[in-house]
């Protein structure tokens, strides 16, 4: 485990993940357009977890985040829809290994966690509302793949509250970091293309505990 920067009680964390990439880049290629972007650039689908024993997919339930974290129109406010994770993936030992990685970056146990997949492809907005907080207690970034994309395409950028950096690189492919979304605030730099003309994406596995439902139940 490599501690990037910690202050107080601010953890973030940045490791070479051992799931096996080869199994997870190749399900990205399944995702749905997401309905809700305006620009048409994302792909998404999102599951939920029970990991109290291993990892077990628990039923599809919306995706809700108020305007307070979501300020998007369209996106914040609104309860959105999207298929659960391609079955290769849903119960793949990949994904398992990638979880059980996460909890342990936290170092605190976890009950249920929710795994967003999200291919943004070229130009387009990883995160189109810019440097917030997604309302949870730890979110985990995994970089699947970097398609055809310029460097400064995909910076990860993470804050502390008093508006320090503790993380500002590009996460390359098999790398995972882990934040306390409680105490920081993030952001990702837009995607551009390398090469005109050419397919390109950035492709992310973005996990988050609690698992969504508790946006659902007045969590945010």
């Amino acid at each position: 485990m490599t501690i990037i920067a910690e202050a107080a009680t601010v953890p973030v964390a940045r490791i070479a993940s051992k799931a096996t990439l080869a199994a997870i880049r190749p399900t990205f290629d399944l995702l749905s357009r997401d309905p809700y972007c305006a620009g048409g650039y994302r792909y998404r689908a999102a599951s939920r977890f029970d990991c109290t024993d291993g990892l077990r997919p628990l039923p599809r339930l919306p995706l809700y985040q108020s305007a307070e974290y979501n300020p998007i129109e369209g996106y914040g406010g609104i309860a959105r829809h999207y298929d659960d994770l391609p079955a290769p993936l849903l119960r793949s030992s990949a994904l398992e290994v990638l979880a059980a990685e996460w909890v342990a970056l936290i170092g605190s146990p976890v009950a249920t966690l929710s795994v967003h997949m999200i291919r943004t492809r070229a130009p387009g907005m990883p995160v189109p509302e810019g440097k917030h907080r997604d309302g949870n207690d730890w979110v985990g970034i995994y970089v699947a793949a970097r398609r055809n994309i310029t460097e400064e395409s995909g910076v990860t950028t993470v804050w502390d509250r008093q508006d320090r950096v503790l993380l500002n690189d590009v996460l390359r492919p098999g790398e995972l970091a882990s934040f306390d979304d409680r105490l920081t605030f993030h952001d990702t730099s837009p995607i551009a293309a390398a090469e005109a003309g050419e397919p390109a994406w950035r492709d992310v596995l973005v996990f988050s505990t609690p698992d969504h439902a508790h946006y659902l139940d007045g969590g945010a």
